[in-house]
């Protein structure tokens, strides 16, 4: 891996660029109440195609490790896009973000830092589990809000 500055420099102007941009795109449209369901939609599918781009290279560093990080995320992924999809199109209903999936993001990308520029390898192991965990719990709490979304559309 390329360590001079300038790789370093760019690495986290991307990062930072990804990170701030997500949270300044989200503040600003419920800021100024233009929140749309193609941006309930659009925003997570841009941050996942950020983080699988940078989940793959990671796969090549640390082949096991990230490979199963990979195909959770990619399992949470199909059967969350599958429930998102359904309510889009019989319910015309699009679910927004929960806690748990934000946090999710926050210490998979505090993780990904961690392991791109190796900071400490006890840190970053605890951020992959920390990751991991919150996967689970974020992919059990949004399936648990699209079933009872479905729920309240057939008791009408």
């Amino acid at each position: 891996m390329d360590e001079s500055p300038q790789y370093l420099y760019w690495s986290i102007s991307i990062i930072l660029f990804i990170v701030i941009s997500d949270i300044l795109d989200g503040y600003l449209a419920r800021k100024y109440n233009s929140v749309t369901s193609f941006g309930k939609i659009i925003d997570p599918v841009s941050d996942k195609i950020c983080l699988m781009f940078i989940l793959i290279y990671l796969i090549e560093i640390y082949p096991l490790r990230f490979l199963l990080f990979f195909m959770l995320l990619s399992i949470r992924d199909i059967i969350l896009i599958t429930f998102t999809s359904y309510l889009a199109i019989y319910h015309d209903t699009v679910t927004q973000a929960n806690t748990y999936g934000k946090m999710f993001i926050f210490v998979t990308m505090l993780m990904i830092i961690s392991y791109i520029f190796m900071f400490n390898n006890s840190i970053s192991n605890i951020l992959y589990i920390m990751s991991v965990i919150l996967l689970i719990i974020s992919m059990f709490i949004y399936i648990k809000a699209h079933i009872e979304t479905i729920n309240s559309y057939e008791n009408l």
